[in-house]
């Protein structure tokens, strides 16, 4: 049966052999019989010309027009590269024009005294023909067509190779592949090579037609890859040809694009004149559907099917003694609308062809292509296997984490290790996942990422944000958002929608807006095809209303972690995948706080002062990580202040955001837990601001009251303390001058808190101040005069300042408090009023104050 089959193929293939050279042959009578009327008529019409025949011009002139003619002649044709057996079998019709041009040649040569030729030829008398001329120019013709072939076959071939960096990691180069399929056994991440090796054997046995089966992503382009290889390999005298359907326009552009396909690869190793028209003659027969009597015609016709529009396919592949494997990739990719039967029929049609073989890669939930009868063997790609995730994961977690020198400000990441690596590492994965429950962090991604392309682009988002992102957030955040973008995306929009919502405690909502908000969120979870892995996972994150009733404990202990508030806001970092350029790193404030506790403290102080964007957000870095000793948040303290008298004094607001961050340090680690304590640190602190900035020196003083035993209130200590800046005032400050240049605009009621607790004229004798404030009068220096309006006046001033010309928009009893006045200035009221008289600035509440003196004035003199 085997020698007959054989036998048959044999005389076959001499069959076509021979009829191809026969048309080879009578082209090429042809080309000569024209060549024998043309030329003697070329050179007749030169003679004509009068042209000196024996010109160089003129010989340049017709090598160059010949040159031109041959390679016109030659442009439609793509010659491949020279193989001798295959030519030989099947040679190609362009070597008609060689032939043509020998023929001629020998022809004058030798048998000149027979043609015109002769007559005409100026050569005639060298011996020298210039049909021997025509003939090298053909032949350069020829080599100019090959190399310009060459040069298209490889630039089409060219692709760009992302794996220039080498590296040991195996699962880092396969991300780092991208969307490319792999090419090679060394890049099979997930084990595939067992089914391209079941595909190459199913070639191997001649099978005509091979499915292969998986939904998109599954890797099924890779293994086709692999399989290609393994065929390559095993099998000689093989033409793989490649074809996507997902360019197709419409459905019946389909076999077009394949047999262009088949044909295009063809190009590079036979001579395809006789096939090149083989699509429009396909995409004709199609085009000729039923319709009436015209169908009846058409099936009268001989060829009515299309197996014998590839009938001259099948003879060429006879003649060069090859196969042909065809692969069809994405067939489940084209519109869902196009008629399937087309792209049908012409599989069918090439079951037929006896050195043709199919290997069709298809979902079978998105194609209606009925694979069961058209195809021999039929291959299932697996979904990804959990313990392929977790062994990916668990080596690029590590690479990940070890491949940058960030400082991890987590001090307790092995107490918090929310996927569980390291119980992994300690009992082996494979006891893991046999023991442990189906609802483990590896488990829940295995879920949702369950084939390569999904894994692929989940791990190649996280390596690229992490690129930019390493010591920025939590890895673990990254990776769980990272799945939920991809697998997940309604949650991971919910989750960035509503994140102020999701992070905000339930003290801070009204219960109707919060059960508003978990009917959404768990709409949104219902909705979602893996609900439990979703949930788990968020869980993972700690963000306080998402997660559920019993959270992962440690999910919101993470310091880098999306469940904290900003700043820095760790989920727009992840969203964005990148830090923005006018955010502060949080390396860089680590780096900082490293310095500091190897005794640079100077430069974490040099920041926490800045007012400046930059300064507010570092401020929020260093005050959620940093964690001094009392002595090193001293000296930060002490060089926070000798900047903001440096660059800011006397203009210091007491509630300069360098002095809050640094009592929500002090309050947070509890440094001053006795009131001795609060006493020495202020007293020393005031001598060195006293003289400089009041308002600061007053800054410091509601610092000491405020972080005493947890801000609680005690009316006596505040006393205590405000007598000890008192007594600092007394000591420092020896004159007007000094008094002025310590106080500011900006905020103009110091005095007034600094004398709140003045009530009786004995005390008022007492203190230095009220000296100094009536000493300072006879300047109406602007500054002491605003501060003494704020001073006397009935209600206790508005800590906001009400500059403008607008009406006072805090009510406030601006009337002068005539007792208060007396208390503090006793033998000195009209001079204080009249000092009054004299403000000129723009605060609006001082003028008010101003105008009211003046009635008091009034009055106080009716009085007197």
């Amino acid at each position: 049966m085997n020698t007959s089959s054989s036998s048959t193929r044999s005389s076959t293939r001499w069959r076509v052999v021979v009829l191809r050279y026969l048309t080879l042959l009578s082209v090429t009578a042809v080309a000569v019989a024209i060549l024998l009327y043309a030329l003697p008529t070329i050179w007749a019409f030169v003679e004509d010309m009068n042209l000196p025949l024996k010109s160089p011009l003129l010989e340049i002139f017709m090598v160059f027009v010949a040159l031109i003619l041959c390679y016109t002649l030659l442009t439609p044709m793509r010659i491949p590269p020279l193989r001798i057996v295959i030519s030989l079998r099947y040679p190609p019709l362009w070597w008609s024009i060689i032939l043509s041009l020998l023929t001629i040649c020998v022809i004058e040569q030798w048998y000149c005294e027979c043609l015109l030729i002769g007559k005409y030829s100026w050569y005639q008398t060298d011996g020298i023909s210039r049909a021997w001329a025509l003939l090298m120019v053909a032949t350069i013709a020829v080599i100019i067509r090959r190399i310009q072939s060459t040069l298209q076959s490889s630039n089409s071939a060219k692709y760009r190779d992302t794996n220039n960096e080498v590296t040991a990691l195996k699962s880092k180069l396969w991300i780092d592949a991208g969307e490319r399929p792999i090419s090679d056994t060394r890049e099979d991440l997930l084990s595939r090579t067992a089914i391209s090796s079941n595909i190459a054997k199913y070639v191997q046995n001649n099978e005509r037609s091979i499915a292969l089966l998986g939904p998109v992503g599954s890797g099924k382009s890779s293994i086709l890859n692999l399989a290609c290889e393994s065929i390559s390999k095993s099998l000689p005298n093989v033409i793989v040809v490649r074809s996507d359907l997902w360019r197709a326009k419409d459905a019946k552009a389909m076999p077009q694009i394949v047999i262009d396909d088949i044909v295009r690869s063809l190009d590079g190793i036979v001579d395809t004149t006789s096939i090149r028209d083989m699509s429009i003659s396909y995409a004709r027969f199609v085009a000729a559907g039923p319709s009436g009597y015209f169908h009846k015609l058409l099936d009268a016709r001989k060829r009515t099917d299309s197996l014998h529009q590839l009938d001259q396919l099948c003879s060429l592949l006879e003649a060069i003694d090859h196969r042909l494997i065809l692969i069809i990739d994405d067939l489940d990719r084209v519109d869902q609308k196009f008629d399937i039967s087309h792209i049908s029929r012409f599989l069918w049609a090439i079951r037929e062809i006896e050195r043709c073989c199919s290997v069709i890669a298809i979902d079978p939930n998105r194609s209606e292509l009925d694979y069961g009868k058209l195809c021999d063997s039929i291959e299932i790609v697996p979904l990804v296997p959990i313990q392929m995730v977790a062994n990916t994961l668990i080596e690029l977690y590590q690479y990940w984490t070890s491949a940058y020198n960030d400082i991890d400000p987590n001090e307790h990441r092995k107490n918090q290790d929310k996927f569980e690596l390291g119980r992994i590492s300690e009992i082996g994965l494979q006891t893991y996942l046999q023991n442990e429950t189906h609802s483990t962090p590896i488990r829940m991604l295995a879920t949702m990422l369950s084939t390569p392309r999904s894994l692929k682009h989940v791990l190649h988002r996280i390596d690229n944000a992490w690129k930019e992102l390493h010591g920025e957030v939590e890895i673990d955040d990254l990776i769980i958002l990272s799945t939920l973008r991809h697998s997940a995306p309604a949650t991971y929009q919910f989750v960035i929608m509503n994140i102020e919502m999701a992070r905000a405690t339930s003290d801070g909502l009204e219960q109707g807006s919060l059960d508003r908000f978990k009917e959404r969120w768990n709409t949104v979870l219902e909705k979602e095809e893996h609900a439990n892995a979703v949930r788990r996972l968020v869980d993972l994150l700690g963000i306080e209303q998402l997660r559920a009733p019993a959270p992962n404990p440690g999910a919101d202990k993470c310091p880098q972690g999306v469940h904290a508030e900003g700043p820095p806001d760790y989920l727009a970092r992840i969203a964005s995948g990148q830090v923005e350029n006018d955010d502060v790193r949080d390396q860089l404030v680590f780096q900082h706080i490293k310095l500091s506790r190897d005794g640079n403290r100077d430069i974490i102080g040099e920041h926490l002062v800045e007012r400046t964007t930059f300064g507010d957000r570092y401020r929020a870095i260093w005050q959620r990580f940093h964690n001094p000793s009392q002595e090193e948040f001293i000296d930060i303290f002490d060089h926070v202040i000798d900047l903001l008298v440096k660059k800011y004094a006397p203009d210091i607001s007491e509630d300069d955001p360098a002095i809050l961050v640094m009592y929500r340090k002090a309050h947070r680690l509890s440094f001053f837990d006795h009131d001795s304590v609060v006493e020495d640190w202020l007293r020393s602190r005031a001598e060195r601001s006293v003289c400089k900035s009041l308002s600061l020196t007053y800054g410091l003083l509601q610092f000491g009251i405020a972080i005493r035993r947890g801000g609680q209130q005690d009316s006596s200590f505040e006393t205590h303390l405000t007598q000890v800046i008192l007594d600092e005032i007394s000591k420092h400050i020896l004159s007007p001058d000094q008094l002025i240049e310590a106080l500011s605009l900006e905020p103009p009621y110091i005095l007034f808190a600094l004398l709140a607790h003045i009530r009786t004229s004995s005390e008022a004798k007492n203190t230095r101040l009220i000296a100094l404030i009536l000493e300072c009068l006879p300047s109406s220096d602007p500054k002491i005069i605003s501060q003494l309006a704020y001073l006397v006046a009935s209600d206790s001033p508005p800590k906001a300042s009400l500059s403008g010309t607008g009406p006072v928009s805090i009510i406030v009893d601006t009337r002068v408090d005539l007792e208060r006045v007396r208390n503090l200035f006793g033998g000195f009221e009209e001079v204080v009023l009249q000092s009054l008289l004299k403000y000129s600035g723009s605060d609006a509440f001082c003028r008010r104050v101003a105008e009211a003196a003046g009635e008091a004035l009034k009055s106080f003199d009716k009085s007197s």
